[in-house]
């Protein structure tokens, strides 16, 4: 069983493909840091995006548990990089700390992930998983894409077409 990490974009947008609901279908321990839970969850909710509403649910059903993150030697490295969003430091030191992956979309944070060996996916694998463990069907896994693109996740066209090629082929 791996332990994920997500960060604030994969969970926003799982929760407009509408599979956050999934979660509890995987074998893997899922946490969020607790500045992730902040800054989507509460902020989200004062804002009035449903998604923060699906995300409290599912971290309400203990699904995600949300973590404190000590700031250890990745944090303190990474916490000046204006590269990274303020919550990308807690997520990749999750990641690192627990031997996690981090579920993370944005390059430079992915790019710092590769650099430190620090394993990391992006939110179309967790359509993937769930789609190798027989809890959605392809055509369920290629409406998700669609609509993580259409609520206004931004991926290249080659990545696109790449998840549309795991989805047909498995």
């Amino acid at each position: 069983m791996s332990i994920l990490i997500f960060d604030s974009t994969p969970l926003i947008y799982l929760g407009k493909a509408e599979l956050l609901v999934h979660l509890k279908d995987l074998e893997h321990e899922m946490l969020i840091p607790m500045s992730i839970h902040e800054d989507v969850v509460i902020r989200g909710k004062q804002k009035g995006a449903l998604d923060a509403l699906r995300i409290e649910e599912v971290v309400r059903d203990g699904i995600l548990k949300v973590q404190d993150v000590e700031q250890g030697e990745m944090h303190s490295g990474l916490a000046g990089n204006e590269s990274l969003s303020r919550s990308d430091p807690d997520v990749i030191e999750l990641a690192f700390s627990k031997g996690g992956i981090a579920l993370i979309d944005e390059s430079h944070g992915r790019a710092v992930c590769e650099i430190e060996n620090i394993k990391h996916r992006g939110s179309p694998w967790i359509s993937r998983e769930l789609l190798l463990e027989g809890v959605i069907t392809k055509k369920d896994a290629r409406a998700s894409l669609d609509r993580m693109v259409d609520g206004g996740w931004f991926c290249s066209t080659r990545l696109y077409s790449r998840a549309l090629d795991l989805f047909l082929d498995k």
